[in-house]
């Protein structure tokens, strides 16, 4: 599950159903790569190509690839997605 990967600074902060109110219930992905990751000391800017399936599969049934950008942090000695509350 995403919420397990955030950082404990913003679990501390929100728990799993507030996370959920500001994600939905989120898009089943059927694959994913990293396409590119800038780093500096304690921050990684990621980009990955996601494919999902379609939200709406009523009106297309197909795979949707798109471009995601992630932020990755060090926290505690491990790298943790950064979530803005």
């Amino acid at each position: 599950m995403a919420y397990e990967l955030t950082a404990p600074s913003y679990r501390a902060k929100a728990d799993f159903a507030e996370y959920r109110k500001k994600f939905g219930p989120g898009m089943q992905w059927t694959g994913s790569e990293v396409v590119s990751v800038k780093c500096a000391e304690t921050q990684c800017n990621v980009r990955l190509r996601v494919d999902a399936r379609s939200p709406v599969p009523h009106v297309y049934d197909g795979i949707i690839s798109t471009a995601v950008d992630e932020v990755w942090v060090l926290e505690d000695g491990k790298w943790w997605l950064s979530v803005n509350p």
